[in-house]
């Protein structure tokens, strides 16, 4: 392919996000127990990129695409503590080849976001530069976000492709910094942003020799069958002119196959009261990521309850407060929650009980379970049951963000991932936890209680157990209390015992025959092991204990710096993830530890 093809117009959505967050001195008391909590007058902006692709990932992705990360997202994340409202002045591009899809300007009410897509065009190969200039009437009322986008001819590189591929990525660079020779500290909270990253199907079964296999297949756009807006009439009939007003009437009205899609506000939640098929899913969702909120107010709401209902999926919805986000409680199988945030809900933000095959993936979980009486986690599996003896992952838990999630009340919770209590129901089917990324929860990062044949692998986990009131001894970054088969492999856990001195990397207690291998366990001093084996049977092999996994930025940035040990440190004996957690495919041989690729 000549010179001259080059020329051609090619487009691809800039792979950049950006995070509004109020900034301000954090006291030790409040950070240490429940998580960062500025005290802010006035809020100021922070642009932080939440991972920063150099320009050998972005030729090595090629369909970049297809992973729709092309957002800067500006959130009011912490400032809804202090009711403070952000306006967004402007938001404009130097240059005309980089084209934002939406101004932002006015308003950002407490715990709102807007998003922005930015369009690359470019005439010319080579690579090209611009800035995004946000103002606000933030302390620090102009933020700049350097973009350079690049244009390759692809088949010159030995691939095949059939016109030129444009390619574009954030160079801002963190304004928040960790010393990596220090113990680990909680900073003010950083939201990340969940991208668009496609479903996997895992086809490992538990058998520790087998290889987890998967397809990435980009999200295909959503087949609305049924609309619902705020704005909709009482009596529907549900179509785009004339949408039923509340989720409840769609949902009642959908048949296997429909696709319910949401617009807009809404302050009440849903019930799900019919099943889909296995060849006709019902689903509930946002057409466009995080275009449907949905705030239910009272301890005791749910925002979206699935009932006991089976082929149910629940995709790129903003759900806050409540009782519960999105709960399954008393049966039924087969679900999907994917692409969804879901923020201050009283106890867990995603609980699934009972029941069997479940896929939980690409979902933001924070600040959750801070002020339920009982109980509460980020996201929680409690008690499944299996519907058949079927090979494979039944339930997959993967790529999302667990973070902030509180449990004041005790310490036994507040985890960013539990696998709970499935040797009490029964169940014995292999679970998948893999590619999530977790910090600041006053639980583990990734707990197993009393459950058996859970894979846990390529999670990246900082900081928690960062409650300091309560005397739970038990507190690793990968928790196992009372359960057996597991495996945790090709994990970066950095523990933080400067919040309290049982805080460790790893923590097995009272189960049998679990497996610890090319793990990387660090707590803030080179050399410590940070391993607490209370158990009986247990294999540890390979893995770097004590050894500083030098991560970008944690916890804006974690992934692994160019000189990290994390680096081709890992084993393929339990699975190797098709991406990392932003999307890009994982080489299956070396491979690196954690949730990232360096």
């Amino acid at each position: 392919m000549d010179s001259r093809h080059n020329r051609s117009i090619a487009a691809i959505l800039i792979a950049a996000l950006a995070t509004l967050i109020a900034l301000g001195t954090i006291s030790a008391a409040r950070a240490s127990q429940n998580g960062p909590d500025a005290s802010v007058s006035p809020a100021a902006l922070e642009v932080t990129p939440h991972h920063t692709l150099n320009a050998s990932e972005v030729l090595r992705v090629g369909t970049i695409v297809k992973r729709k990360s092309g957002r800067i997202i500006l959130i009011n994340h912490k400032s809804h503590r202090q009711n403070q409202t952000i306006t967004i002045g402007s938001v404009a591009s130097s240059s005309g080849e980089f084209a934002p899809s939406n101004s932002c300007v006015g308003p950002l009410a407490p715990g709102r976001r807007c998003v922005i897509d930015v369009m690359f065009t470019a005439q010319q190969s080579g690579s090209h530069q611009g800035t995004l200039t946000i103002t606000s009437d933030a302390s620090n009322p102009v933020i700049s976000v350097p973009l350079v986008g690049k244009l390759k001819n692809l088949k010159s590189q030995g691939r095949s492709a059939p016109s030129p591929t444009a390619t574009a990525t954030p160079i801002a660079t963190p304004t928040v910094s960790a010393s990596p020779t220090q113990t680990p500290t909680i900073a003010a909270t950083v939201t990340p942003t969940v991208t668009a990253t496609p479903t996997r199907t895992a086809t490992a079964t538990a058998t520790p020799t087998q290889t987890a296999t998967a397809t990435a297949t980009p999200t295909p756009a959503i087949a609305c069958t049924l609309y619902v807006s705020p704005t909709g009439g009482d009596s529907g009939p549900g179509t785009q002119s004339q949408p039923y007003k509340t989720l409840q009437e769609g949902v009642d009205a959908a048949q296997p196959g429909d696709t319910v899609c949401a617009t807009g506000a809404f302050t009440s939640g849903v019930t799900f009261n019919n099943s889909g098929t296995s060849s006709g899913w019902i689903t509930l969702a946002a057409p466009t990521p995080l275009g449907a909120t949905i705030s239910s107010s009272g301890s005791s709401a749910i925002d979206v309850n699935l009932n006991a209902q089976s082929y149910i999926a629940v995709e790129n919805l903003e759900i806050s407060g409540g009782g519960w986000g999105i709960v399954t409680s008393g049966g039924g199988s087969h679900w999907k929650v994917t692409g969804n945030e879901v923020t201050g809900a009283a106890a867990s933000g995603i609980q699934l009980n009972d029941g069997d095959y479940a896929d939980i993936e690409n979902n933001l979980v924070h600040d959750c379970a801070g002020t339920w009486s009982g109980s509460g986690s980020g996201i929680s599996v409690f008690e499944p049951s299996a519907s058949d003896t079927a090979p494979g992952y039944h339930i997959t838990i993967a790529n999302n963000f667990a973070y902030n999630n509180q449990n004041p009340q005790g310490g036994a919770d507040g985890n960013g991932i539990i696998v709970d209590s499935g040797i009490q129901s029964g169940y014995s089917a292999a679970v998948l936890v893999e590619n999530n990324v977790g910090y600041g929860n006053t639980g583990a990062c990734v707990k197993v209680y009393s459950s058996t044949a859970v894979t846990i692998l390529n999670n990246t986990c900082w900081g928690d157990y960062a409650a300091t009131t309560n005397s739970y001894t038990w507190r690793g970054e990968i928790s196992l209390e009372s359960a057996t088969g597991v495996i945790a492999a090709n994990n970066i856990l950095v523990a933080n015992p400067a919040l309290n001195a049982s805080n460790t990397a790893i923590l097995d207690g009272g189960g049998s025959g679990n497996t610890f291998a090319n793990n990387l366990t660090f707590d803030g001093t080179s050399g410590d092991q940070s391993v607490s084996i209370q158990s009986s049977g247990d294999t540890l092999s390979a893995n770097l204990e004590g050894d500083n996994p030098l991560l970008t930025n944690a916890p804006i940035d974690m992934a692994p710096q160019s000189n990290s040990p994390a680096i081709g440190s890992g084993t393929t004996a339990y699975g190797v993830p098709t991406t990392d957690i932003t999307g890009a495919p994982r080489p299956k041989s070396p491979v690196d530890l954690g949730a990232y690729l360096p």
